[in-house]
């Protein structure tokens, strides 16, 4: 507090930029939730003797610290409950009446309000770049001649990282208007001029996204399958539908549902078992045997089983962890580890909690050691390869789309590799073999085209949704004679 009020007495003097800077730069050895929180803690005692002027000041500099610290819309919830409840029980109402009406709704911004701004959001989790993604989908050339040409056959969709069902329930949306257009009807009277599968190996998923998107299923528009996008073709067959599609969908990554359960052990924040596994621990071994292929080895497994050298390749390979020998030394030495905080611990016994770049300091450590940990677990590397190099290019019609959201360096380079060469790592004859004088591509046909760079979410959605800061999204149109 005596830290703080120093902070808070500078606000009356210096300018914004400045007095940010100088708090950021004074609380190097904190980190910037303390800041924060020490921040309101500090104005909200300061009561009265606090100008507008200078409570303007602190609330900003409080709002982006909080931004840039929160991961999450929850994380970040949880901090501003925190902070208003401190404010409500120390600030007169007369005093409030001064500060500004804004500045206070973006502080304490509540995540049913944050719903309301993302109208694809849920509970389980809010869907990154929806509008873009559809418009990828729905813009393919296969997509236009089916409607051009008013074919009976509808076109499909799949939606191979179903999730909480937001980008199924935007697309299923607007084909719906399509239908509504093309007929003159309202929306509500009209099927959706297309159909849309969702895909996921998760049951929780599975329910969540059937229980939201319940008319659909009614009408026949959509139909969720619980298995693993690599083995998308069998699942279809198995169902009846037959392994052809208009468009495909992948968002990469974990959704904010099993980011935020603890029993989920996918976060290093919360206390839970180090489970990691996309699927259920209660899942039935026998029936998901046909249509998963990945082994139900859960983190504990491969932190307590296997030896050092494969702890480290597996940190350097899947998070590009610069400490993988140290960290993965510190494991075996801390063995058995069994929830999250025992494997936080054993990492926080080799990494300083800040260093001088923030790539270094623990929470960066601790985000690449579980996201490596979750990728072996779960076979990511591998699902995905083989969902770009086989599924896909089986599935996906000629002039269809693939959509990809991946959110980190390694989901990126893989699909960028995929769509620009047809295959990823070494091959017999490389791409830049098989070009002319001119640089003219003229070797065998590529499974891909891939439509421009990878794009980002807008600045507006971001501070809606963090988590859509990392996201790239990349579109592949497939090309015919592969």
């Amino acid at each position: 507090r005596q830290h703080a009020s120093i902070l808070i007495n500078t606000a009356t003097i210096l300018p914004k930029k400045i007095y940010f800077n100088c708090a950021c730069k004074y609380n190097f050895q904190m980190s910037f939730k303390f800041l924060a929180y020490l921040l309101v803690i500090s104005y909200a005692d300061a009561g009265t003797k606090m100008t507008t002027a200078a409570l303007t000041t602190a609330m900003k500099c409080t709002y982006c610290a909080i931004r840039r610290i929160s991961t999450s819309p929850r994380q970040a919830e949880f901090i501003t409950k925190i902070c208003q409840s401190r404010i409500e029980n120390r600030i007169s109402t007369a005093f409030r009446r001064k500060t500004s009406t804004f500045l206070l709704s973006k502080l304490f911004s509540s995540k049913n309000e944050q719903q309301q701004e993302q109208p694809y959001a849920s509970d389980y989790h809010a869907p990154v770049m929806a509008d873009e993604c559809i418009e990828a989908l729905l813009s393919a050339p296969s997509v236009s001649d089916k409607y051009r040409r008013n074919l009976e056959q509808r076109p499909i969709f799949i939606d191979a990282t179903l999730g909480g069902g937001g980008h199924s329930e935007a697309l299923l949306e607007r084909l719906r208007e399509l239908g509504a257009d093309r007929d003159g009807s309202p929306d509500s009277d009209r099927r959706p001029l297309g159909m849309v599968v969702g895909i996921d190996r998760d049951p929780d998923a599975i329910a969540a996204a059937t229980r939201r998107l319940r008319s659909y299923v009614e009408d026949g528009s959509f139909m969720a399958i619980q298995t693993n996008f690599a083995d998308l073709e069998i699942a279809l067959e198995q169902h009846g539908i037959p392994p052809v599609a208009d468009g495909m969908l992948l968002d990469l990554g974990v959704s904010s549902h099993q980011i935020d359960d603890p029993e989920r052990g996918f976060s290093f924040s919360k206390e839970g078992p180090l489970d990691m596994r996309m699927t259920r621990h209660h899942d039935d071994p026998e029936r998901l045997a046909p249509l998963l292929s990945t082994p139900s080895t859960s983190a504990a497994d491969i932190v307590n089983l296997s030896d050092m050298s494969r702890i480290r390749t597996i940190l350097a390979t899947y998070g590009e962890e610069p400490r993988a020998k140290k960290i993965a030394d510190a494991i075996v030495a801390r063995r058995p580890l069994r929830t999250t905080s025992d494997l936080v611990e054993a990492v926080a016994s080799v990494v300083p909690e800040r260093a001088r770049s923030r790539r270094m300091g623990r929470t960066a450590t601790l985000a690449r050691v579980f996201q490596a940990l979750r990728v072996a677990v779960n076979g990511e590397d591998r699902e995905l390869r083989r969902v770009l190099t086989e599924a896909a290019p089986d599935i996906v019609v000629e002039g269809g789309r693939l959509v990809v959201l991946g959110y980190h360096s390694l989901e990126d380079r893989v699909v960028k590799q995929v769509m620009k060469r047809g295959y990823f790592g070494k091959a017999d004859v490389r791409i830049e073999d098989q070009k002319d004088v001119y640089g003219n591509y003229n070797g065998p046909p590529l499974p891909w085209k891939m439509l421009g760079k990878g794009s980002r979410a807008k600045e507006e959605e971001v501070e809606l949704n963090p988590r859509a800061r990392s996201a790239i999204l990349r579109v592949g149109e497939r090309q015919a004679g592969d």
